[in-house]
């Protein structure tokens, strides 16, 4: 009698079980789906592989690696520097606004208050 080998695929995962060869992760793991779209014939999106055999989470690990996170943080904080200044000059711009108003209609300051939190 001649024994089968070959497993059974269930929920639309690949027959042949491949494994990354950095982090251990296979194939059988999905990617994002949304359940309740599920169907017994739906082919499932899983997890790519490159021809070193490594996932597409490892090969982004690596490029982030070589990423210069502190020149990063660098230039955030300069540009919500530039944001805060330009928000400084904007809301003296209202300030100044509603100042105007306040002495040209004459109408209570409770009136035309800006909530500047």
């Amino acid at each position: 009698m001649k024994k089968n080998n070959k497993h059974q695929n269930y929920y639309g995962l690949p027959q042949d079980v491949h494994f990354c060869a950095e982090c251990v992760i296979s194939n059988q793991r999905p990617s994002s789906a949304i359940e309740f779209l599920n169907t017994i014939d739906l082919k499932k999106t899983v997890i790519n592989f490159d021809k070193n055999k490594l996932c597409s989470a490892c090969e982004y690990n690596k490029i982030k690696n070589t990423i210069n996170w502190d020149q990063r943080n660098k230039e955030l904080k300069k540009i919500c520097d530039q944001i805060k200044k330009k928000e400084k000059i904007l809301l003296t711009m209202i300030a100044l606004f509603q100042e105007v108003v306040e002495r040209i209609v004459r109408i209570p300051p409770m009136f035309l208050s800006i909530n500047m939190d």
